[in-house]
Parts: structure tokens; sequence; C-alpha cells
């Protein structure tokens, strides 16, 4: 029943940014776990450059990293959303 509450529109109407900074981090926490797997499989292993998981294990590595440069970028996106649907909040309460 407070599950229920929770998810009611009342109570989630206020939550929209809090939920979507709770979905990035939860999301991070997931793609650290996944790599940190993926990453001790390929290590464990005898992985040569001919293999395939090896490859695909390189190239995710790889594209990873090269997304942490966007992540500052991604996180003033976050702040400038929360901070322009509270405007908007704001100008239509007013109204």
């Amino acid at each position: 029943m407070k599950a229920n509450h929770f998810l009611s529109e009342e109570t989630a109407s206020g939550n929209g940014p809090v939920m979507a900074v709770m979905t990035l981090v939860i999301l991070g926490a997931l793609l650290f776990v996944g790599l940190s797997v993926m990453e001790g499989i390929s290590d464990s292993t005898a992985l040569t450059s001919d293999d395939t998981f090896y490859n695909a294990s390189t190239s995710v590595t790889s594209g990873v990293e090269d997304s942490f440069g966007m992540s500052g970028t991604l996180m003033l996106i976050v702040i400038a959303t929360a901070i322009l649907g509270s405007l908007i909040g704001i100008l239509v309460y007013i109204r």
C-alpha cells in the first residue's frame, strides 16, 4: 500500500529531478559493476587479441573511457533541466 502511495501522481509530481538523478546514479553503479565483472573475466582467462570477447571488452572499455569526458556536460544538463522545470512550475503556479 505504501509503495503505491510513493508512486502515486500526487507524491511523484514534484520528484521529477530527484528521480532523474537517482536513475543516473543507479545506471552508473550498474555500469561500474558490469564493467568490473567483464574486466575480471577478461583478466582471469587467457584471452588473446584474436578472441571475440577480448575485442568486445576492449571496445566497451575504450568507449566508456571516452564518454567520461561527457559526464560534466551531462551533469550540467541535468542541473539546467531541474532549474528550468522548477521555473516552469513557479510560472504555472503564479498563473
